[in-house]
């Protein structure tokens, strides 16, 4: 940990850099007198088990704390109350690159500082940086950043002005009219008439005098206490494990908030009046701090979606203790240049400064689900002449609805799969956000599967372009080998959009490009010949919808660069904590054999390849290893044949089983684990690719590519007794082995064509999971062994496959979808709840969503 700063260390040494500034942050040992925000100056840092003086020349800092000595931890997972102990002892505070700086630059003439923000005290609960107040933190790094800018002679930047536009004309004809009085006051006056033109000073007047003033320290007070308040209350929520959808009043958002007559509205959105009420039991014992905010801030518990009247905000930002400041003064600035800043003493202060407002561009950040998204201008200029069903019957002689049916019962007729149901559902009625007039959206059914909800607004579904559209989308679901390749792909695709993958919102952007070709087509296979010039405004209007959503893919598209920049950063900072763990005398697989459920759990936890996944494969490994740790009392028998299975024995004289992945591998069996990070491109992807979509990695993808060819596949399979005898030859001497699978433990592969019911195992089957290994062939003789070690009849379920696909049985295809469907859905995974080395790539999709 921190060796990436290494090699940039050593070329600044070699191009002969002598002065070097480090600025990071630290975790401070309890005790020691310092406090979350503080800018620390540490004299020395610990090297090789001594401490290293810092030979520089500190800048004279008001406030910073001088002294003391920094340690270096190489891996989280050393970080015991042992290690605390000890390194407390002899240390003030602890981080992970200093130390490589002070190996790197040791002549006597190199002057290296370091200058530290205390991000968190160690051992104490809440005490980090997240729960600082911005003004603190900006208050030590606003004294560092201008001892910087006075020691290097560079001066204050200064801001540009720019030329006068109807913005800038409002702006100056208010400041005329207010003078002196608050900026927050001007900016409220501004966001009441922006939307007009050539404002006179009289109107400008009238609004002044039709509202209480309010100066910029009322209005700053009564913000910032909302805003800690509630961001308080959310995090409270994350600490249970909810991370709910968070609306904020569009007045407030729009600058049209007046803090001494309105309230901030805050709405908490839950899917049922159970989550409400979780909610509210929650947050019970906050009902002192939320009254004393209750006169200008209103905290609301809501089942159901935001209402027209309210903008949705990413669901990370909430948790920030500034994040109302920081929604108001981004609206703010955007719309008027007004800047919320923080002084050198720590307030915080809103001044205007120069800016240009221009913003063109397509509103693509929350696009989750094949949609109607909002159209242009252009579109709606061409859907003038089909915006009736009535028109588009005039044209055509044939009634769109009747089309849009056709689709849906095609579509309905092989929801019926192997392993697998769904069903299209239509809603005629709906409310949509950011102006979309449908969308398609996954969901279950306990009764019906999976469920392909296609959504109109009352005003999309009498479009018949619209409904068109959506037919194209629910054709690319589920046609076999369209755009989207599969209805399990799709669903994991459009969560993983909801849960913030910018990969996952520029592919289904992409469908909606291949949407508008398979709208063109399917009108010329219609109409070609018989209704040639409405056919041609039909192809016009495609066109330009296309260009439309073209941008939007090329906007995703600079965003998913963005993303991989963060994950391949995230990829690197666990490259230390992997030598030192190959480097321990006990491997992944003695740990296996001794049946230390924890240590494994650890070992993959920390390989998992967690900056390459998507949410719906983090969330059903987070689970797994969950309960590979921990395994539930409830089970099912499995049975496994093990053909030419490597069985290894364990040290208490039973069996253990490896995937592939592992056993046909080199190198220590811990090492043996970095292939997670590399199967999916070397193997799993050149097997699914005619099937599923493999422009990155996605369970679907991984699960296809194992039915195909189960080599270097991190899952071992298991089925049936009457599948699993087909995978063991009683002529090679082969065997069977018979699994206790606890309930969550692993996961019916939804997408195998082979009809074998295979029920993915991730990677290891421990010695207490394998209740017996027989020799194959003499079924009956197997379920007598198995039946006598569980104390139980086996069920007809678990042995034979015509047994589970009987009509007795016919909702297994809908359980199976349930259990999918609880494994791999995000929501309740949280960086809270989430495994270390997982935590920050949860934090960069929260932040994203």
């Amino acid at each position: 940990m921190g060796d990436e700063i290494s090699p940039l260390a050593k070329a600044l040494k070699n191009t002969g850099h002598k002065n070097i500034t480090y600025i990071g942050t630290a975790g401070a040992f309890p005790d020691k007198g310092y406090s979350v925000g503080d800018l620390v100056i540490p004299s020395h840092t610990r090297l090789d088990g001594e401490s290293k003086k810092l030979r520089g020349t500190i800048m004279d800092i008001d406030g910073a704390k001088v002294g003391g000595t920094v340690d270096h931890v190489y891996s989280p997972f050393i970080e015991t109350n042992e290690w605390l102990t000890e390194s407390s002892s002899h240390s003030d505070f602890v981080e992970v690159e200093v130390s490589h700086l002070r190996k790197i630059l040791n002549g006597q003439d190199d002057d290296l500082q370091a200058y530290l923000l205390i991000s968190d005290v160690l051992n104490s609960e809440g005490e980090t940086l997240a729960s600082a107040t911005g003004a603190k933190r900006r208050n030590s790094l606003n004294k560092l950043l201008y001892a910087m800018l006075d020691r290097d002679k560079v001066g204050i930047p200064q801001g540009v002005n720019t030329a006068d536009n109807h913005i800038g004309i409002l702006r100056s004809t208010i400041d005329k009219v207010l003078g002196n009085k608050a900026n927050t006051l001007k900016y409220y006056v501004f966001s009441m008439l922006k939307d007009n033109k050539n404002v006179s000073e009289a109107e400008i007047q009238a609004v002044v005098d039709s509202v209480d003033n309010f100066s910029d320290n009322y209005f700053t007070k009564r913000i910032t206490e909302s805003s800690e308040v509630s961001g308080y209350v959310l995090r409270k929520l994350e600490e249970f494990g909810h991370m709910p959808k968070i609306s904020i009043d569009k007045k407030f958002v729009d600058g049209k908030w007046h803090p001494k007559t309105d309230k901030i509205i805050i709405n908490v959105h839950a899917d049922t009046d159970a989550i409400v009420e979780q909610y509210k039991e929650v947050v019970a014992d906050l009902e002192k701090e939320i009254s004393k905010v209750s006169k200008f801030c209103e905290i609301n518990f809501i089942r159901g979606p935001p209402s027209e009247e309210f903008v949705t905000i990413p669901k990370y930002v909430g948790l920030d203790s500034d994040f109302l400041v920081n929604l108001y003064s981004q609206s703010a600035f955007k719309q008027a240049g007004l800047d919320a800043q923080v002084t050198y003493n720590g307030n915080l202060k809103f001044n205007f400064l120069p800016t240009v407002n221009n913003s063109d561009v397509c509103v693509d950040d929350k696009f989750c689900h094949l949609s109607f998204f909002k159209p242009d201008q252009s579109t709606k200029d061409l859907l003038v002449d089909f915006d009736t069903h009535a028109k588009f019957k005039a044209q055509f002689d044939k009634d769109p609805v009747y089309i849009f049916n056709e689709y849906i019962k095609s579509a309905n007729l092989q929801g019926n799969a192997k392993n697998y149901r769904y069903e299209v559902v239509v809603e005629k009625n709906a409310t949509l956000e950011d102006g979309k007039l449908a969308e398609i959206v996954p969901d279950v059914d306990p009764e019906k599967g999976l469920l392909i909800k296609v959504r109109f607004t009352e005003e999309g579904y009498k479009n018949p372009l619209v409904i068109l559209e959506e037919a194209m989308h629910v054709e690319q679901i589920t046609r076999n080998g369209d755009f989207l390749k599969h209805p399990v792909f799709w669903a994991e695709a459009a969560l993983n959009a909801k849960h913030g993958s910018m990969r996952s919102r520029e592919f289904l952007a992409r469908a909606e490009v291949d949407a508008m070709d398979k709208l063109t087509n399917m009108m010329r296979g219609y109409f070609q010949g018989s209704a040639d010039e409405a056919l041609s405004k039909i192809e016009q209007y495609a066109n330009t919808r296309k260009e439309h959503a073209s941008k939007i893919v090329n906007n995703l598209k600079k965003k998913v660069r963005s993303e991989k920049t963060v994950r391949n950063g995230l990829a690197k900072q666990w490259k230390e904590l992997h030598k030192a763990l190959e480097a321990q005398d006990l491997k992944l697989d003695d740990y296996i054999s001794s049946g230390n459920r924890k240590k494994v759990a650890e070992l993959i936890e920390a390989y998992m390849p967690w900056e390459q996944m998507e949410p719906t494969e983090i969330a059903a490994w987070q689970r797994w290893l969950k309960e590979i740790e921990n395994p539930s009392d409830d089970f099912f028998v499995s049975f496994r044949g093990l053909g030419d299975d490597l069985v290894r024995e364990s040290d208490d004289g039973g069996h253990f089983l490896m995937a592939k992945m592992l056993t046909k591998n080199q190198g220590s069996y811990t090492r043996r684990l970095r292939s997670l990070k590399t199967f999916f491109d070397k193997k799993i992807s050149k097997k699914s690719g005619q099937y599923m979509p493999v422009e990155f990695q996605s369970l679907a993808a991984v699960f296809k590519g194992h039915s195909v060819e189960p080599l270097g596949s991190p899952f071992l399979s298991g089925s049936v007794l009457s599948v699993a005898d087909s995978f063991a030859s009683e002529f090679k001497g082969q065997n069977i082995a018979a699994l206790k699978m606890s309930n969550n433990r692993s996961l019916l592969n939804l997408v195998s064509n082979y009809n074998e019911l295979e029920e993915m195992i991730p990677l290891i089957v421990f010695p207490d999971e394998i209740i017996s290994i027989e020799p194959a062939g003499d079924l009956e003789a197997i379920q007598d062994a198995v039946e006598e070690k569980i104390g139980r009849q086996l069920k007809p379920t678990e042995l034979e496959r015509i047994a589970v696909q009987s009509d007795d049985n016919e909702d297994f295809k809908v359980k199976a979808v349930l259990e999918w469907w609880n494994q791999i859905n995000p929501d309740g995974i949280t960086s809270a709840n989430s495994t270390k080395t997982c935590k920050d790539v949860i934090k960069m999709f929260l932040s994203q969503q």
